[in-house]
């Protein structure tokens, strides 16, 4: 019960905190990988508009038969040549990779991206939301405090005891 009370009452702080440290990972990301676009374009990745990084596995006939289990397990195989790449930006420890199928193509869409979970727009609205009434009863309470003298009765009680 505590630690939730807890957490409520701490969320605007620990949500713009991580949200800041998440929105700059981003940015980086996404001006690192748009700077070096060449460099990637070299070993077969594409940047897009955000700053993703990513890439296309062909799947060859012989393992395109088999289960979907050694499909994602061959396509995990030939990520490896993408690492090398994304190793020398440094980025390579930040990025997390997504695997789509492309249906009809016989291949898999692999895009390179940090986690950026508080990057949503419904997050971002939510928690401004929930800051700006915890900010708002903040007031209140200081109001309150102010109108009923509650600071100058403290400071007597206190001057009082000394």
């Amino acid at each position: 019960m505590k630690k939730s009370i807890f957490y409520w009452l701490t969320l605007p702080f620990t949500y713009w905190y991580n949200f800041f440290i998440e929105f700059t990972v981003w940015f980086k990301f996404q001006r690192l990988t748009k700077q070096n676009r060449l460099e990637l374009e070299k070993d077969e990745l594409r940047v897009d508009w955000i700053g993703r990084v990513y890439g296309v596995v062909n799947i060859p006939d012989e393992v395109l038969g088999a289960a979907e289990q050694i499909q994602q397990s061959y396509v995990l195989k030939e990520m490896g040549r993408f690492g090398k790449s994304l190793q020398n930006l440094g980025v390579a420890d930040e990025v997390y990779p997504q695997m789509q199928e492309i249906t009809g193509a016989g291949a898999y869409l692999v895009v390179f991206w940090p986690v950026v979970d508080r990057l949503n727009i419904l997050l971002m609205l939510g928690n401004t939301l929930y800051t700006f009434i915890y900010g708002f009863l903040f007031y209140l309470v200081i109001r309150w405090f102010i109108f009923y003298n509650i600071f100058g009765k403290i400071a007597d009680s206190i001057s009082s005891i000394l």
